[in-house]
This record gives structure tokens, sequence and C-alpha cells, in this order.
């Protein structure tokens, strides 16, 4: 990955335990990862015009993994 791989938000949840959990599922698979924006989450529990959610950020390389994994969350 030389230096083409970009860091990219995957999902935005509501809260940091969201986002947490899902985290955790992406640790276990050994895909980096990390979030941001949790201490928002905790201070506003619901996304407003001013705050877009806990983000989720991956190498874009792993994007479609990542998508696969976090549909394990939320089945459709």
């Amino acid at each position: 990955m030389e230096g083409t791989d970009r860091i990219i938000v995957v999902e935005s949840f509501y809260n940091a335990v969201q986002a947490g959990i899902a985290k955790a599922l992406l640790d276990a698979q050994d895909i980096p990862c990390f979030i941001t924006e949790e201490n928002m989450g905790m201070l506003y529990p619901f996304r407003s015009d001013g705050f877009s959610g806990v983000r989720l950020h991956i190498f874009s390389a792993d994007e479609v993994r990542v998508r696969e994994i976090l549909k394990t969350l939320n089945p459709e």
C-alpha cells in the first residue's frame, strides 16, 4: 500500500457504544480502524445539524471487506 491508501469515514453512528461495537468487529478481523467524535456522541446522543455522529475510519483498501462485516450489525 505504498502511500496510495487513504483514510476514509466508512460509517457514522448515533453514539459511541454503537461505534465501539463496530470497531471491535473490525479489530477481531485485524482490520486497522479508529473512531472519532466519541466524546461528542456522549454529549449529543442524537444527530443534529451540528453533529454528524461518531465516525468510524478505515483505510480505503479495506472498504469492501469492512462494509460486508458491518452488514452483520444491521442485516437488511
